[in-house]
């Protein structure tokens, strides 16, 4: 199907060199034009938010003064993200969005928030509190997108999304479109259950996930912190930007403070303990390149695209063994550099790494 995209927007993809859409653009495009409901499950770096944003913009109706699209995201983070594409998208087009984040003043955001932006980008707490407090009328709504949609079912924020689409007393039917790198089949029948819909299926997970080693590293007598200083000094990596992943706040402290002492230079740190405007500071400053070493929790395992990762080191796995794909996917995207993958790991670790072996044919684990 050749899809008729409006002049404005075939400037923006030539001017950001997009010689023809991604494949997942193709397959959501068609579908997001016809108003269809939508589930889509592609790999991390495959080119998802475009696909949804580009059918959006392409159809919004400027001649109306009310919103048409609500993109919920789990996290502040990608909030900033999706800000950063629309301005640019913007450029080129001209539309009015308004992207919530969660270091403005009440007042400040009510009023943005009364001038109904054709786009509202935000999480679903930010969002269905200033519903509550200064309501704004959405009868005019055409879609709902709902991006990382498994992290948010983590967050057990599912059930507040359908509480705010019912409060909304919709009189029209929208579209509901939901993304992820893993969407499970009983997230499917869960979603479908609480929204009371059926959506269209794009699955690309095996037609565009890519062939991952990940080389192991043995860990004896619980020496990890040593053994990460001998990697990190090593001769297999020579650092651009390195992400290592831990699982606790005050394991990722710990590893800052360790790397620290031992003079290890622009070195940050990210987890939910960090304020807002903490966590704004080192999201730019690794968008700007200004980082070598980040140490994280799986914040930043979800969507957030760096687009100059040259190693992901899993210091221990994750809770959650679906946030293991979305890790190493930090690396390696469309059009990245070529990143090195390493698994710090002890013997009780072997059921996981079998697990995850089990579900992913794409990675293989090297000693």
């Amino acid at each position: 199907m050749k899809l008729e995209l409006k002049e404005n927007l075939n400037n923006y993809l030539k001017a950001e060199k997009f010689t023809d859409l991604l494949q997942v653009q193709k397959e959501v495009f068609p579908i997001l034009l016809k108003n269809d409901d939508l589930f889509c499950q592609s790999p991390t770096g495959t080119g998802k938010t475009l696909a949804y944003l580009l059918p959006i913009i392409n159809n919004l109706d400027k001649s109306k003064n009310n919103v048409e699209a609500i993109i919920i995201v789990p996290t502040n983070e990608l909030v900033q993200q999706l800000k950063n594409q629309l301005q640019k998208l913007n450029k080129y087009f001209n539309f009015d969005f308004f992207a919530i984040t969660k270091n403005l003043d009440y007042e400040w955001e009510k009023r943005k928030y009364h001038k109904k932006s054709k786009i509202i980008v935000t999480t679903i707490e930010k969002i269905f509190a200033l519903q509550n407090k200064s309501p704004i009328d959405y009868r005019e709504l055409k879609y709902l997108i709902v991006d990382e949609i498994d992290m948010i079912y983590h967050f057990k924020q599912l059930d507040l999304i359908a509480k705010f689409v019912k409060n909304l007393r919709l009189k029209n039917k929208i579209t509901y479109a939901f993304f992820s790198a893993t969407l499970s089949g009983d997230l499917q029948n869960k979603i479908k259950k609480t929204f009371k819909i059926n959506p269209k299926l794009i699955d690309l997970d095996n037609k565009l996930t890519k062939k991952v080693d990940i080389k192991l590293i043995k860990v004896i007598e619980n020496d990890k912190l040593q053994v990460l200083k001998e990697l990190l000094e090593s001769n297999e990596i020579n650092p651009y930007f390195v992400i290592i992943f831990a699982n606790k706040n005050e394991e990722v402290k710990k590893i800052y403070n360790f790397l620290n002492k031992n003079n290890f230079k622009d070195i940050r740190y990210f987890n939910s303990d960090l304020n807002p405007r903490k966590r704004k500071q080192v999201f730019n400053e690794a968008k700007n390149e200004k980082i070598i070493y980040l140490i994280t929790t799986d914040l930043y395992a979800r969507g957030i695209d760096f687009n100059h990762v040259s190693h992901i080191i899993n210091y221990d796995l994750p809770i959650d063994l679906n946030y293991f794909k979305h890790r190493i996917g930090r690396t390696n995207r469309v059009n990245d550099l070529k990143g090195k993958i390493y698994l710090l790991f002890e013997a009780k670790d072997k059921q996981k790494i079998d697990l995850i072996k089990a579900k992913n044919e794409n990675i293989s684990f090297k000693n």
